[in-house]
């Protein structure tokens, strides 16, 4: 079924209550973007965990000594083919941020050649790989007014995989981030915030909550709640009214986060029924800290957790609930990730981290990978942007 069959012009609003407060306007990187330190996840049922011999494959592992700005990373379900973007002065002295093609296989870099006047902060396959849609907010001057008003007015934007069938959903105004596809590939679900935040906060927004916009009625709506979570993450549709998302936490414990944290043992990982009002507790709370979620083909779940003999660890959760853990290889912390990813066929799992950088809003960061079968982390050196071959757009037409 082509975009152009199954959207109209009709949309009903996800409605949010919105303030008015606004992002660091020197930096490109964080106008209108999500970025994606918490994975959603499903809660599993008694799980059993198994401790292996510390991995002498982790010294092999070598830092990028020089970062990019790497913001999100969404892989296709052949496992062979990236999708991430990149916001740089690069190829724009302006600064702009594009949607990138990797082909693990090939080696090959390729850049969507987007609509211009715009930056595209997020990109994301759907789970059969027929689409992608992208979230992204209007060029400014970078004033205060301007910041506001584009993130006022982004927009979720879907195309078909090699760059045909581009069109804007019809959603009404407001901030839209990190939108992802449901499984059979008639529904997009994203994130609304009710609140953008001050100059040098740590994030743009809060108030989050998931809406979903559904292709063949036209019709946009809350998924469930409202919940207010203060962050928002990537997020999966587990089933047709379930969806797995990582969140900080609901956004009415702010005063008190650090208690609410505790009792869940630090779990920032949630699962989220249709149309549910009441506010879901944290899954996963048997793994202390468990955070960066994501799920394969097969049910097995991937997050980060820091079990006592072990530190700071990759696991992977299997549908039985048995535990493989990887530690760490390098002294990053939970905090040193941007996102983790596993593959859809479960044969590894993809990272970004922070690879230079102290403070927040200047760190720069690389992609890392690490094969679950031989337990191997391998750095990943992605060709420089300007040497990516553009992937030309075709506009959807009625």
């Amino acid at each position: 079924m082509s975009i152009t069959a199954i959207l109209g012009q009709r949309t009903y609003p996800c409605q949010l209550k919105q303030g008015f407060l606004f992002s660091n306007p020197n930096k490109i990187k964080f106008i209108g973007a999500i970025f994606l330190m918490f994975m959603g996840v499903f809660g599993m049922n008694e799980v059993h965990a198994k401790l292996p011999d510390a991995d002498p494959s982790v010294s092999q592992f070598t830092l990028e000594k020089k970062g990019r700005d790497f913001a999100a990373i969404s892989i296709h379900p052949n496992g062979d083919e990236w999708l991430f973007t990149e916001c740089t002065t690069e190829l724009d002295p302006k600064g702009a941020c594009y949607v990138l093609h990797y082909d693990l296989k090939t080696k090959q870099l390729k850049r969507y050649d987007l609509p211009a006047g715009y930056l595209y902060s997020y990109a994301n396959y759907s789970p059969l790989g027929n689409y992608i849609v992208m979230s992204r907010t209007p060029k400014h001057d970078s004033s205060e007014e301007k910041i506001q008003q584009a993130i006022e007015h982004s927009e979720i934007v879907m195309m078909r995989s090699d760059g045909a069938d581009f069109r804007v959903l019809p959603i009404d105004q407001g901030s839209k981030l990190a939108p992802f596809m449901s499984k059979d590939e008639t529904k997009v679900a994203y994130w609304r915030s009710g609140v953008l935040r001050p100059p040098e906060s740590r994030s743009t927004s809060a108030d989050f909550d998931i809406c979903e916009y559904d292709l063949v009625t036209k019709s946009d709506h809350l998924f469930a709640g409202p919940h207010h979570f203060f962050g928002g993450g990537n997020a999966q549709y587990v089933s047709s009214d379930e969806i797995l998302l990582g969140s900080y936490g609901p956004g009415k414990y702010a005063q008190s986060m650090g208690e609410y944290l505790k009792k869940f043992n630090g779990s920032e990982v949630y699962k989220l029924k249709r149309k549910t009002v009441d506010l879901p507790s944290p899954s996963f709370t048997t793994i202390e800290h468990a955070r960066n979620p994501s799920v394969d083909k097969d049910g097995n779940v991937y997050l980060t957790g820091q079990p006592p003999t072990l530190g700071s660890s990759f696991a992977r959760i299997s549908p039985s609930g048995e535990i493989q853990y990887w530690r760490e290889p390098i002294n990053l912390g939970l905090s040193g990730f941007r996102q983790i990813l596993a593959s859809p066929n479960g044969r590894y799992i993809a990272f970004i981290y922070v690879a230079e950088g102290t403070n927040y809003r200047d760190q720069k960061s690389a992609f890392g990978r690490l094969e679950t079968t031989s337990s191997l982390w391998t750095p990943m050196t992605i060709p420089a942007l300007h040497t990516a071959a553009l992937v030309p757009i075709r506009l959807a037409t009625e």
